[in-house]
Formats: structure tokens, C-alpha cells, sequence
């Protein structure tokens, strides 16, 4: 179970269809490992940290035509310490398997040893032992031990250690450390440590001794996480001789016998039987070997065709050759998309398209080239003559295999990680549209407090998933007014909106009195944008001649907080607060927020926490509003937050008490209509596993105490891929000419605007370009923080997600009409004043996970009731 002072890592894998996204939540287990094996789970303590298990993958087969040297090899040190682990290996201790090996300044073995017994005392008579239960030392094992790094230098072979360099799986202790001393051994490369305390005088004595010796001291750093070693006999030898040699049969009784077949395999017996001119055997095999998923090589190829050559099977000959055609074909499309190549990209996909067009798949890829070059009318076209021919591509799906952890970890300070993950999922969060937020089996909640208990365990490594439902708990529809969004009682949370596996979302203003937006003052009534999904796709009727890739990612991503850090939120919060500003300034936008959303008991939902009850009314009136980010990670709106991406969440309460939600289709940086990523419901799918220690290891506090920290975020490898951009420029001056000292708020503000007048020219009203920046895949920069006195951001645009040229162009002749992009956004019947103003406050509602404890916030917002002088 994760417990305070631990971080919670976050990955994300796969956005699942149209309206929702994947996630997987890892705790991750990196201790300082007392062997060089562990087989058991080792005690908690306090100095652990959740950190990534990810292995390096190999580098991909090179061509045997490719004349640079091979990537991927191992680096000596690796390769040292990796002989050392090797021996450890062989030692017979079931606690503790340490290895060593001595090597000489030229990279020459001189001796390597493992942690065992003397030479001529049974393994088996003496014992191992780490206690006695009678407390007699002798009946364990470290009287009669003798430990890997003097076994190493002792089975030198008569060779000096003087001088040399020693690898140990395990830091020495500081008997280990006088021998070594002795032996003249220059330096000690390490790969992990015994946690050190005061009292733990072995391995204090040990660094104490090295150090005045002169002994330099160093912990190995692999470059690869894990070196594996594959056995193979040499049976694929043997078939190769055996059908050489005309003797098939003998060839197939080693096949037959052989538990692992590889590539290799299958090339011995098919080119054997090529030989022994049994075409129609060798066709066979083929088929058999395709059907046990080894994927067939150049080599293979050329076996079948001799096969089909020798049994004159010329047809079948024929369209082997095309397969072999077609996979360069293939590598060619490959290597043009990654070079960026359009044009050779689309003619090599139209040659694929002529080799096989009962192919559905090179259709969708060239409808997605001309997407991506912003060719919408022909991507579309390609789209609907495969609806037509009834040509359909199947969707594809991987699995991975995850090992059971179901340890349980006590209170210590970990890191925990979820990841967007693939099938099957246990549903342990799940949301009935029929019945209200608080009406629900699974209770939400709205707020971060320590004691709103979890809905339910997961252990490590499992793979479930929970639903939500939009963060205004449904209220806002698919329609053709924005009164929805004007006339919004953000006092309740409501049913659901657009359900899990709904092909819709929505983007939306909203009114001064509500809160406004970043550019309140420009836009100060309420509008509403309908977004439609197809496939990876949105599009808006009311923005026409746009449409762009989604990048599906959740809102909210944070851990509960323990007291200590609740308390530090509400007095910060409070005393903002009593400013007593009703009504701020910021960038110089009239709001109507408040600076800061104290708790408040009013429309507040804890779970399982039955309201009315004492315990209720003790919560309700400490915890904590979920509308901003703070130090548990929360709302953060993080657009690229998505599959393949981790965040690392300090952990402040034992099981973590995840809470997730707010689900997004799409996002621009900084969401500035303030309703302004593509809203929509949906659901995560996520596993857990514990990293301990790491609060202490990586995040450092910036702040008065330990729980001042922030989150890490490591963003995955899969966006919408732009090559052209535009990108506007702001600076800390705003539109009535007054100087800001550094304010990037200000800067950034000036940015969209100068992106919203641009765009304006080409069409479009400035409300549509409003709502597009909010949710569009736009970047935005700080570009200059430190030459006073202008703060300078940008905002860029792709240029791709429009049907028409946006760049600026050297205008000639006599201009024609420009074209307005109509149907405009959607407004209100009636531009009024609300009757209702003030202290719009955020909310999310959420459900708790524990252990891997999961919360599913969705955001609702609460506020007070007055009424409007006039």
C-alpha cells in the first residue's frame, strides 16, 4: 500500500475510443537491494522511492547491408558488473547472492568469486542462516562465510590484485574493505548499498577504511536495465545438416524434438526440404510457421521459392515474390514518414494500394497522409468509398503479461506511477447514467481530504478501470442555444452529460458572472461550441473549416492530502481571501471570482461518508475545493498528458488515495475560455504498483516544509505530428499601453489576442477563434522571463487543422470578398445580466481508490447567491 512521503508516478498508454482514455497506475518497488537477488519483498523504510521498471529495449535487427558497426552494445562497465551478477548466481545463500569480479586497468578477468562456504565444508552440513533461534551465532551462517569479494581476489590465479579494479553486486563491509586494502585493489565499483545508519558501524567502518586507504569508491550506473542471455542448443545447426546431407526425415525427428523454434529454425527445415525438392511439404511448413506467429525473413523467402521452384509451383511462386515486394514497398513508406516526405509517402502508398486493394489498411494510411497535410476533402473521400465497397479495417489490440504483486507496503514516502493500459480491466468505479453523482453504488467525491475513505483495493499490477462522467456533471447538451452554459447552477452536480462512448463534446464561455475567462473583458457573455468525433478527429459545426487530431487525457490527476499539508492549503487560501477583492483584476480582465475557495459544507459530497452524520459536517467544513493544482497534483490540464506519459504524484496518506477525472478530448495550453478543452465523459483503465523513497530522492521542497513539493510529469511519446506553425507573440504591455514588469500572464493574454485578430481576417468571428485556441492542439511559451521589463509568450498554431492558407501572403491585384465561416458559435436567446453573481468555486467529483487507491473527480463548481446592484 502506498504510503505519505512517496511519489506517485503516472503513465499513460492508450486513449480507449472516441470519448474516453486508458490509464495505468503503477506503484513502483525500487529498494536498495541488500543482494544481488532479491526473492523476497525487503522490509519498508523510510528512505524508498517509487521509480520506473521500464527495461531498455535492443535496438532492431540491422541489415546484413548496412556497413556501420552494430548499436546497442554493452558497455565494459556493464558488461563487469554483469559477470559479477553472473557468479552471484551460483551462490547457494537463500537470503543474500552477492558477486564479484576483479578485473585488470587493460579490461582482463583476473578472478571472479560469489558469497559461500570454504573449500572441502559441505554446503550442506553447515548453516545458513541468517538467526538463531536459540540466539547461538554458530547456527547461522556468518561465522563460516566467506564473502564474494575475497573469494575474487583469492582465485586470481597467482596474479597481482595491486592496482586493479573490483565489481560487487553489493557495497563491501569492512572486513571485505581490509582485505581489499591489503591486496593493493585501486578501486571498488559498486552497484547498490546497504542502507547506512549510525548504528550500522560494518559499513560505516567500510567507507571509512577505503577512504583513508585511497581507495576510490564508485556506484555503477548501467546503461541497460536488464542484459538477458538466451540458451539455445544447436539443434537449428543440425537440421541444416541433416537436409545438406539428404537426410530429411532425421532433420524432422531434431525439429520435432525441439521445445523453442525461432526464424532460424523454420529456415533450416523449409530449405531443407527445398532440397530434398518436396515442394509441396516446404508450402506446408511455411503455412504451419506463419501459423505459430514467427514472422518469415528474407531468408525464408528465398527457401520457399526454391521449394516452389523445384515442385514447379509457379503461381504460388508468383505471389511469394509480391509478399516480399510488398514488405519493401513497406520499409520504403517507413522511412518516408519518418523523414517527413509527403509526396513519396503518398505515391509509395498508392503503389500499395495497386499490389493489394482488398487492403483496408492502405487506405485508411493514405486518408491519414492527406489529413495530415491538411487535404480534408480527399482524406474524407477515401473514408466513404471504403463505407462504400464495404472495406473495413480491423482494430488491432496487444497485450501484456504483469506480474502479481500483491505485497502491502506500511506508511514511509513512496512514488507512485500509473500508466494508460490495455484489456480486460476490472470495473471498480462504475457510473450509472439513470441516478445522480451522490446517488451512485460507488459514492463520489468533490473535494481532497485525508479521511474520505477509498471505494476500493486494487493490488499491484492489476489492471482495472473507473468511469466518469464531465465535469459539469452533465447539464450541458447538444443543442443549439448556449443557455446551458449561461444559465449553469454550478451549486449542484448533476447527471451525466455526454455519456461514456459518446461521440461528442463541447467547449464553452462563460458569462462575466459565472467567472468569465482569461479574456473576460473581450468576451463577456456565454458560448458554446459542439464538437463531433471521428475516430481520432474532432470537428465543430459551429467552427467550420477546422478539424484536428485529439490528444484524450484526464483533467485531474492527484493524491489526497494528508492533514498537515490540508491545514498548510486552508491557511494560505484564507488569508489571500481576506483581501476581501469581490470582484479582481488580473491582467488588468475584470473578474467575478473570488481569490481563493475556502471549504465550505454546501453541495459538498465525501463518498462514503453519509452527509449529516458528525463525521460529515467535520470534513465538509476542513476539505479542501478541487478547482485549482497544488502540491498533490490535481487540476493541473495538462493537454499532452496522454498515452505513453507518467506523472510522478507525491503520495501523502497511506494507500495514496488517487483521484482522476475532468476528461478531455482536446486541449489548448492553458484552456483560456476557462470551459475550454473539449469536454466529454469517459472512462480510465489503469494499474498500480510502489516505488518507495521517492519524495526524499527526487523532489526537492520549495517551501517552509517537506510536503512543499510538486509533481513531475513525464510526457509520452504520442501527439498530433504538425510540421508548420504560426506563432504569435505577446509582451507584458496590455491594450490600454501600461507596462507590467515580467508578467507572463499579461504577455500570454496579448498573445491570443494578436492570434484572435490575426484569424479573425480569414473569416471567422472572434468568439469562434476564442473557443478554437481553448481547445486546439496550440503551444504555448514563455519565451523571455529575465529582460526587464517585458515578459514575452507565444501561442503557435498548426497551420494544418484549417481547409484554407492562414499565412500571411504578398497581396496583388484587386481583392474579392472574404469568406465568412458560418454557422458561428452558439449564444444565448438573451445577452442579460445573470440574476446570480460572484464566488464561482471549483469541485470535482470523485471516488477513492486505496492501497492503488483510486479517486474519479469530476469537476462541478459551487457559489454563493447575491444579488446585482441595477
Amino acid at each position: 500500500m502506498a504510503s505519505a512521503r512517496d511519489l506517485a508516478v503516472a503513465s499513460i498508454s492508450a486513449a480507449v475510443g472516441a470519448a474516453a482514455a486508458a490509464a495505468a497506475l503503477r506503484f513502483l518497488s525500487s529498494y536498495g537491494a541488500s543482494s544481488a537477488k532479491q526473492r523476497s519483498p525487503p522490509t519498508p523504510c523510510a528512505e524508498h522511492l517509487a521509480v520506473n521498471g521500464c527495461t531498455a529495449e535492443r535496438p532492431p535487427v540491422q541489415s546484413p547491408f548496412d556497413p556501420a558497426k552494430r548499436e546497442g552494445y554493452i558497455s565494459w562497465d556493464d558488461y563487469f558488473m554483469a559477470i559479477a551478477f553472473l557468479s552471484a548466481e551460483r551462490s547457494k545463500d537463500p537470503n543474500r547472492q552477492v558477486g564479484a569480479c576483479l578485473v585488470s586497468q587493460e579490461g582482463i578477468i583476473l578472478g571472479i568469486g560469489y558469497n559461500g562456504f570454504p573449500r572441502g565444508c559441505s554446503d550442506n552440513k553447515l548453516p545458513w542462516a541468517k538467526k538463531s533461534a536459540k540466539g547461538d551465532p554458530l547456527e547461522t551462517k556468518y561465522p563460516y562465510v566467506v564473502h564474494a569479494e575475497v573469494n575474487a581476489i583469492l582465485n586470481t590465479n597467482h596474479a597481482s590484485a595491486a592496482g586493479q579494479k573490483l565489481y560487487v553486486t553489493m557495497f563491501p563491509c569492512n572486513e571485505c574493505a581490509k582485505i581489499i586494502i591489503q591486496s593493493g585493489v585501486s578501486e571498488v565499483i559498486y552497484f547498490v548499498e546497504k542502507r547506512i545508519d549510525n548504528s550500522d558501524y560494518v559499513y560505516v567502518a567500510s567507507h571509512k577504511l577505503l577512504s583513508m586507504a585511497g581507495v576510490k569508491v564508485r556506484k555503477h550506473q548501467p546503461q541497460m536495465s536488464q542484459i538477458p542471455i538466451k540458451f539455445q542448443e544447436p539443434r537449428n545447426a543440425l537440421v541444416d545438416m541433416y537436409g545438406k546431407c539428404g537426410k530429411v526425415s532425421d532433420g524432422m525427428h531434431v525439429f520435432s524434438k525441439m521445445a523453442k523454434r525461432n526464424v532460424y529454425t523454420w529456415n533450416s527445415i523449409i530449405g531443407a526440404l527445398a532440397l530434398a525438392q518436396d515442394g509441396k511439404t516446404a508450402l506446408q511448413w511455411f503455412s504451419r510457421m506463419q501459423n505459430d506467429g514467427v514472422q518469415p525473413d528474407e531468408v525464408t523467402l528465398i527457401c520457399v521459392l526454391c521449394a516452389c521452384a523445384h515442385a514447379g509451383f509457379v503461381d504460388i511462386g508468383r505471389k511469394i515474390f509480391n509478399l516480399a515486394i510488398q514488405v519493401i514497398w513497406g520499409l520504403l513508406l517507413r522511412g518516408c514518414r519518418a523523414r517527413g516526405d509527403s509526396w513519396l509517402s503518398e505515391h509509395v502508398t498508392m503503389r500499395l494500394v495497386e499490389l493489394e486493394p482488398e487492403n483496408a489498411s492502405h487506405y485508411v494510411l493514405l486518408s491519414n497522409l492527406y489529413a495530415e497535410t491538411g487535404r480534408w476533402q480527399e482524406a474524407q473521400g477515401i473514408l466513404h468509398w471504403m463505407k462504400k465497397k464495404g472495406l473495413r479495417k480491423d482494430a488491432g489490440w496487444s497485450l501484456q503479461m504483469l506480474e502479481d504483486k500483491s505485497k502491502k507496503y506500511t506508511t514511509d514516502g513512496y512514488l507512485l506511477e500509473y500508466n494508460m493500459a490495455p484489456p480486460t480491466p476490472r470495473l471498480v468505479v462504475p457510473i450509472d447514467v439513470s441516478k445522480k453523482p451522490w446517488e451512485q453504488k460507488v459514492p463520489l467525491h468533490n473535494r481532497w481530504h485525508p479521511d474520505i475513505p477509498p471505494v476500493a483495493d486494487v493490488t499491484e499490477g492489476e489492471l482495472f478501470r473507473v468511469e466518469m462522467v464531465d465535469w459539469t456533471g452533465g447539464r450541458v447538451s447538444d443543442d443549439n442555444s448556449a443557455d446551458d452554459i449561461k444559465f449553469l447552477d454550478l451549486t449542484i452536480i448533476c447527471n451525466l452529460g455526454p455519456l461514456p462512448g459518446d461521440e461528442w463534446g463541447y467547449t464553452a464561455i462563460f458569462e462575466r458572472e459565472n467567472g468569465g475567462g482569461f479574456l473576460t473583458d473581450h468576451f463577456p457573455s456565454a458560448r458554446k461550441a459542439i464538437w463531433y468525433f471521428e475516430g481520432i478527429y474532432a470537428y465543430s459545426p459551429q467552427i467550420p473549416g477546422v478539424r484536428f487530431p485529439g490528444l484524450t487525457h484526464p483533467g485531474i490527476v492527484g493524491t489526497a492530502p494528508s492533514a498537515e499539508l490540508l491545514n498548510i492549503w486552508n491557511e494560505r487560501e484564507k488569508i489571500l481571501a481576506e483581501t476581501n477583492h469581490e470582484s479582481i483584476k488580473i491582467c488588468e480582465v475584470l473578474h467575478q471570482r473570488p481569490l481563493a475557495n475556502l471549504p465550505t459544507p454546501e453541495n459538498c459530497l465525501l463518498g462514503k461518508i453519509q452527509e449529516g452524520t458528525a463525521d460529515w459536517q467535520k470534513i465538509a467544513n476542513e476539505a479542501a475545493r478541487t478547482i485549482p493544482g497544488r502540491e498533490n497534483g490535481g487540476n493541473c490540464d495538462i493537454k499532452n498528458l496522454s498515452r505513453g506519459s507518467k506523472v510522478y504524484l507525491p503520495v501523502f496518506v497511506d494507500g495514496a488515495n488517487l483521484s482522476t477525472g475532468d476528461m478531455h478530448f482536446s486541449q489548448g495550453d492553458g484552456e483560456v475560455s476557462f470551459c475550454g478543452a473539449i469536454e466529454m465523459s469517459g472512462f480510465l483503465e489503469l494499474k498500480c504498483e510502489i516505488i518507495r523513497g521517492g519524495m526524499k530522492e527526487y523532489l526537492t521542497p520549495i517551501g517552509p516544509t517537506p510536503l512543499h513539493v510538486n509533481p513531475i510529469f513525464d510526457i509520452g511519446p504520442v501527439e498530433p505530428r504538425f510540421s508548420d506553425w504560426l506563432v504569435f507573440e505577446g509582451i507584458s504591455v496590455d491594450e490600454s499601453g501600461k507596462q507590467h514588469f515580467l508578467d507572463a500572464s499579461v504577455a500570454y493574454k496579448r498573445a491570443v489576442l494578436n492570434a484572435i485578430e490575426y484569424l479573425s481576417r480569414f473569416g471567422y468571428s472572434k468568439e469562434q477563434v476564442y473557443l478554437l485556441l481553448s481547445c486546439c492542439p496550440c503551444e504555448g511559451r514563455i519565451s523571455g522571463i529575465v529582460d526587464s521589463p517585458n515578459a514575452v509568450a507565444t501561442l503557435a498554431i498548426p497551420t494544418a487543422i484549417f481547409d484554407q492558407d492562414v499565412k500571411p501572403k504578398r497581396l496583388s491585384g484587386k481583392q474579392g470578398p472574404k469568406l465568412r465561416r458560418l454557422p458561428d458559435v452558439l449564444r444565448c436567446s438573451s445577452d442579460g445580466h445573470l440574476p446570480v453573481t460572484q464566488d464561482p468555486s471549483g469541485t470535482k467529483v470523485a471516488s477513492t481508490v486505496a492501497g492503488s487507491q483510486e479517486n474519479v473527480p469530476i469537476k462541478g463548481m459551487v457559489r454563493k447567491r447575491t444579488q446585482l446592484d441595477g
